[in-house]
């Protein structure tokens, strides 16, 4: 809630829309990134269940995320990481548009750092038009 307080955005819950089911999480946050040369900007979290993987859910929430980012929020450009062998979220978001930079260290871990930048990014690239997003 801090974030949200202090910056505006943050990471929203995502439920399914007929069960009400929690299928994940998703959106901006602010980060500090030490292996980047001290670098600090806003970075696309998002997280599904196992249960719901291959649905498209991480894609339409990162994407829902992103609209508002560079939409109402005037993002300049969104980073993005993962562990080298998450191949599945490294294209999650590569879909997005994300292209990838570098690898670093976070959290003391190998990562894969991808940018974006906002025209670099389409809702519709990903097959939705007009995304839901929480409001």
């Amino acid at each position: 809630m801090g974030h949200w307080q202090e910056h505006g955005f943050g990471l929203w819950a995502f439920h399914d829309l007929h069960s009400g089911e929690f299928v994940g999480r998703a959106g901006l946050k602010w980060y500090d990134l030490p292996g980047l040369d001290g670098r600090r900007e806003v970075g696309l979290a998002y997280a599904v269940p196992s249960r719901f993987w291959q649905r498209g859910f991480a894609t339409e929430m990162a994407s829902g995320a992103l609209s508002v980012g560079f939409g109402a929020g005037g993002l300049p450009a969104v980073g993005s990481w993962t562990l080298p062998g998450n191949i599945p979220s490294q294209r999650v978001m590569e879909k997005l548009g994300f292209r990838y930079q570098t690898d670093f260290e976070f959290a003391g871990l190998p990562h894969r750092y991808y940018r974006l930048e906002p025209g670099g990014f389409s809702p519709q690239r990903v097959g939705d038009p007009n995304p839901s997003v929480p409001g």
